[in-house]
């Protein structure tokens, strides 16, 4: 789940598929650095991955960056982490204080520097408010419309409250699901903005607490984390997936996705990604037999 999918999406950009085949010769010059840096409170280790974009018809894992230099800035508390390079583009760090707290806490601001060849590149990030996880239930199914059985299964749901005020929040909500496409995003746990609740706290709606609709047999887990993130992370994250989910008749013209990482005006490549920081809460449950 922690694999993300902006690599795919920032080598989409360099061409648009339709249902001819284009043949096209790209330049050198022509590829980006796509910075991939998702980090979250609570991981015992933090990483990202850095590559060069790849063309949309390329069948081939992008081509990482070797000679990166990353350093990961605590500006709250004057505090810098190096990570390490380990294989196939991913840098890694362990974090002081994940569990314990002085990470990730509410309103801390963090700075993503990436050194290419002498040029840096730069994001910067605010942590914002938790969520609160109450309970997560299940429904057991064992057959289907028609009446047939089936090897029984269950559907869960996930019981969240947002903090109900004129202060949105966003969220990402992830579950056991490996299918990238799919990208659990909402406002206040809802389709948009709340506006004067009628208490202090709204429980996450439907279809965002279905979890997908995500099968679990008799004995597995229900894992679910809901991690709270900025309003350009989500804004970010909604493009991502219309870009993935692009396709068929009715698709539209392919967009650029935003990054929130600065290039030097001097640079000769682009650095295109992005730098997020998340607060998390997680629940777990296991299925009954």
């Amino acid at each position: 789940m922690r694999a993300l999918i902006s690599i795919f999406i920032f080598t989409a950009l360099l061409f648009s598929s339709c249902e001819d085949t284009i043949q096209v010769k790209l330049d050198e010059g022509s590829k980006l650095y796509v910075i991939d840096a998702f980090m979250s409170r609570y991981y015992n280790f933090q990483s990202i991955r850095v590559t060069y974009s790849m063309p949309y018809l390329e069948n081939a894992d992008p081509e990482p960056v070797t000679n990166a230099q990353v350093r990961f800035h605590d500006l709250k508390r004057n505090k810098h982490y190096d990570f390490i390079y380990t294989k196939d583009g991913k840098y890694v760090v362990s974090i002081e204080g994940n569990v314990l707290g002085g990470f990730g806490e509410t309103g801390d601001q963090y700075r993503l520097d990436v050194i290419i060849d002498g040029i840096t590149y730069s994001a910067t990030t605010t942590v914002p408010r938790l969520a609160k996880i109450d309970s997560i239930s299940q429904t057991l199914y064992t057959k289907d419309i028609v009446g047939n059985y089936l090897r029984p299964f269950y559907l869960c749901t996930l019981w969240a409250k947002d903090k109900a005020d004129q202060n949105p929040d966003y969220y990402w909500i992830k579950d056991q699901r490996t299918d990238t496409s799919y990208i659990n995003v909402c406002i206040d746990g809802n389709a948009g903005i709340v506006r004067n609740p009628g208490s202090d706290s709204i429980y996450f709606s439907a279809p965002f607490n279905m979890l997908g609709l995500l099968k679990y047999y008799p004995g597995t887990y229900c894992n679910v984390e809901v991690h709270s993130i900025t309003r350009d992370t989500y804004y970010f994250l909604v493009q991502a997936r219309d870009q993935v989910n692009n396709g068929g008749m009715f698709a539209k013209t392919p967009q650029n996705v935003p990054t929130n990482f600065v290039t030097p005006a001097d640079a000769k490549t682009k650095a295109v990604g992005w730098f997020s920081v998340s607060n998390m809460v997680r629940a777990s449950k296991q299925l009954p037999y």
